[in-house]
């Protein structure tokens, strides 16, 4: 019964996002609801909501838009560029990684960086910002669930540095200094733009320039927060090697050296477990 009730919750989340699922489920309840293994009394509670009920608030699915793209900024507006149509990143709550998502509970943030790089859009640049900013969206998502600026490191064991994990938000990737470029193309233009927002109406209003590619090889970075939040650092091998051993777990201090750990526990990127 619990089961049942989480798949009918979700799927009612599903629809009230994505009038397209509206209509099929009223039109073709079987087709529809019959994979998600709804049996007939959860149906007949679905199907005896009046269908006007999910089209009540059109803006829903506009402002959870709104929320991802500004964690996707720079994806969003070079999605927006190319595209030329609002209706593009609308499309994402009628796409399979906003369906699967919401339906087996996975994260939104994801679903919507699977969206952009399945969309076949021709700017070669895309898939490193999108991959940027996904890392840094998970170093946020991570810090918030550790209590955000109110995260404490545990104490020093009385034993001594035996074991060390990353603070939450730490992170390391590698980024090409195209995609970072690109980024701050976009938040440029976005200052620019939001000091007159009705420019946009204007055929004459600025339009996003992305630097040309240089094909620089990539950068060794590292993910810190910061009283604002998280931000990008570039790392010496070293720092970077270190903290990327401990990207899928704590790991003893010999597997980094104990110099290390004990300067980058000081210095709160890592902490004692």
């Amino acid at each position: 019964m619990r089961a049942a009730h989480q798949v009918l919750t979700r799927l009612l989340v599903r629809m009230q996002h994505d009038p397209a699922l509206v209509a099929r489920v009223y039109e073709e309840p079987e087709a529809v609801l019959s994979p998600l293994g709804l049996g007939p009394r959860e149906r007949a509670m679905l199907l005896a909501i009046d269908r006007r009920a999910f089209l009540h608030d059109p803006l829903r699915a506009r402002r959870l838009l709104r929320t991802l793209m500004e964690d996707f900024k720079a994806s969003s507006a070079i999605a927006l560029d190319q595209t030329r149509r609002l209706a593009f990143l609308g499309g994402f709550f009628g796409s399979v990684p906003f369906h699967e998502a919401v339906q087996l509970d996975r994260p939104l943030g994801v679903a919507f960086a699977d969206f952009l790089m399945g969309a076949g859009l021709e700017v070669p640049v895309l898939a490193p910002v999108v991959r940027l900013e996904l890392a840094l969206w998970r170093a946020r998502q991570e810090l918030a669930a550790a209590g955000g600026a109110d995260f404490r490191a545990p104490p020093m064991p009385a034993s001594g540095l035996s074991r060390v994990a990353r603070a939450p938000g730490v992170a390391t990737l590698h980024a090409a200094p195209d995609a970072l470029a690109a980024v701050q193309a976009v938040e440029q233009y976005l200052f620019e733009v939001s000091l007159v927002p009705a420019i946009a109406l204007a055929d004459d209003a600025p339009r996003l320039v992305l630097p040309a590619p240089t094909g620089r090889p990539q950068l060794a970075l590292g993910v810190v927060p910061t009283a604002s939040g998280v931000q990008l650092v570039e790392l010496e091998p070293a720092l970077f090697e270190a903290i990327d051993t401990l990207m899928d777990g704590p790991r003893d201090v010999d597997a980094i050296g104990r110099a290390v750990a004990e300067a980058l526990v000081a210095d709160e990127v890592l902490v004692p477990v």
